[in-house]
């Protein structure tokens, strides 16, 4: 109903849907134990000669069993519920990593051929008492992890590349936690385990005892490099976070709980006239409620040092999931980590960051008619955050709106150049330059951007695979043979395989903008873009290979200028 009243009442069908959730969730929780803990009770006790004491009696081997299985499932509580996580982790090293071996930071920083690679995420679960949002966006390099309002720490060097890539990409939780505060969303998001981030140590505190002590012991266990150069009994230990160690106070408070839990269960089932082992269960009992409600109260002040231990991951989704943040001057040694484009997912503002002098952008947001709304959103948080501000390079009278509004009506434009000129920077001594006038830094920002090129959109048939020699030497594209082969290029949607385009289904989006909801790229969909991209960040390359025609003449007059003052 809520569905057909759509266009009348618009949001009606999500609001149903986000209360319909927790509702069907209790009912079936209400069936399951109406049906397989009081329906076999009630059985029972209709039997003849049957008192309620019986009843009790004859389940202690149950009770134990079902605390034990309790008791394991809090050590194995992180594994199991972040199963989507590491599902999304061992894809993303199956497919993108040499043999499908993870590295760590520590390899890569090594490595002289290797780039300086940066990915940034976000923190949603802490702010300081000064911020008003809660959305914190951090970068992840082999030297530092952190952000200017977290503090940076120290990379360690056993952490894995392919986490840092799925947490970098972690889009479903980060959407809900960061931009659907309602607590009806994170319920989804709990009961469906969509969670795609996870949780990172972040030793940011001076005399972190167990976060130094925790990272001293894993610097040894953890390998360095790739698995199949170490011994047998080093490649055990996978280059991932230790989550359970870095835990393991709160967790052996947890066990404590529930062994408490256990023995008053086993107390409670002794026979005993003068009543002292039930004396004993009540003793047991008190004592396991005692440490939990010590350790959920505790779990709230987590900011003060002494009670960093505090950390656990059923606990923090419990915050998570009721909305609360936690407030602080310093994050906590345990952060929760998700995609980093909830802010800038560009990566201008990092870049910007580090005062970059040159800048390619590869734009590839869902944005069919070229609003650039991504875009704009990245050049709007740096000028508010002090970073720098932009302009034309060809005139910087005109507004640099201008110069979008150009890059969306002509399709023809296969790049933009914006110029930057940075803020001024923290670290630079005012008593250098004592006229006032410092020589300003600028930067050169080239966008390239997924839109079809004009010789595309008539007639351009869907080529064939991706082949060395097309990649190494620059050969034609081989044709592509079949029904597949008659078709536009700018018809190609569907996903999985490339059957799907001619035995309808090539349904969805169609290229170039395919949905960010399609993981499964068809090979002929994949190839195609390669090749768009390809020819069109050509010019863009050229640019800054050359250096030619990204400083204006204007500019050098403005630079010597300054020299000379």
């Amino acid at each position: 109903v809520s569905f057909c009243l759509q266009p009348i009442l618009p949001g009606s069908f999500m609001w149903i849907l986000s209360i319909l959730g927790p509702c069907l969730a209790l009912f079936v929780s209400a069936v399951v134990v109406q049906m397989r803990v009081f329906a076999p009770l009630a059985e029972f006790a209709q039997k003849p000669g049957r008192t309620m004491d019986n009843i009790v009696d004859e389940f202690p081997f149950q009770n134990s069993i079902l605390f034990s299985i309790a008791l394991i499932t809090i050590f194995c509580y992180h594994p199991v519920h972040y199963a989507s996580h590491y599902y999304y982790y061992h894809s993303l090293r199956r497919s993108y990593f040499k043999d499908g071996q993870d590295v760590s930071w520590e390899a890569l920083k090594e490595d002289p051929y290797c780039p300086f690679i940066l990915f940034t995420g976000t923190v949603t679960d802490w702010k300081r008492p000064e911020d008003e949002d809660d959305i914190n966006e951090m970068s992840m390099t082999c030297l530092h992890t952190g952000s200017l309002k977290m503090g940076y720490a120290v990379t360690p060097g056993w952490r894995s590349v392919a986490k840092c890539v799925a947490l970098a990409a972690a889009a479903t939780d980060a959407f809900i936690l960061g931009m659907l505060k309602g607590r009806r969303f994170r319920f989804w998001l709990e009961f469906l385990n969509l969670r795609m981030g996870d949780f990172i140590v972040f030793a940011a505190r001076e005399n972190n005892f167990i976060a130094n002590s925790m990272d001293s012991c894993l610097s040894w266990a953890r390998p360095q490099g790739r698995h199949e150069n170490l011994p047998w009994y080093r490649r055990c230990f996978r280059p991932r976070e230790s989550l359970p160690l870095y835990q393991l106070p709160h967790l052996t408070c947890f066990g404590l709980a529930f062994l408490f839990f256990l023995l008053a269960s086993v107390y409670s089932h002794f026979d005993d006239a003068k009543n002292a082992q039930c004396g004993k269960a009540r003793d047991y009992y008190i004592c396991s409620m005692a440490l939990i409600t010590f350790q959920f109260l505790v779990s709230f002040f987590g900011s003060i040092p002494i009670l960093d231990f505090s950390e656990h991951a059923l606990v923090r989704q419990l915050h998570m999931a009721m909305g609360y943040t936690r407030i602080s001057e310093k994050p906590p040694t345990m952060i929760y980590v998700s995609d980093g484009g909830m802010q800038d997912c560009t990566g201008i503002l990092q870049l910007m960051q580090r005062r970059a002098p040159r800048i390619l952008l590869a734009l590839a947001g869902a944005d069919a008619v070229d609003d650039l709304f991504v875009l704009r959103e990245a050049l709007r948080l740096a000028v508010a955050q002090r970073l720098g501000s932009f302009y034309d390079p060809e005139d910087p009278r005109r507004d640099v709106k201008i110069l979008l509004s150009r890059f969306q009506n002509d399709k023809t434009m296969t790049h933009m150049h914006l110029g930057i000129c940075y803020g001024p920077s923290p670290d630079r001594d005012p008593e250098a330059h004592p006229r006032g006038c410092a020589v300003t830094e600028t930067g050169q920002l080239l966008i390239v951007k997924n839109r079809v090129a004009p010789e595309w959109l008539e007639g351009h048939r869907v080529d064939g695979l991706l082949t060395e020699e097309e990649i190494m030497q620059g050969s034609p594209p081989p044709r592509m043979e079949g029904r597949l082969g008659e078709m536009d290029v700018t018809d190609l949607g569907g996903c999985c395989c490339n059957c799907c385009h001619t035995i309808g289904c090539n349904f969805g989006s169609k290229f170039p903008h395919v949905p960010n909801g399609n993981q499964c790229l068809t090979p002929a969909l994949f190839c195609s873009l390669s090749r768009l991209g390809h020819q069109l960040s050509g010019a863009a390359l050229s640019h800054l290979r050359s250096g030619e025609g990204l400083s204006r003449s204007w500019e050098r007059v403005v630079e010597e200028e300054q020299q000379h003052l």
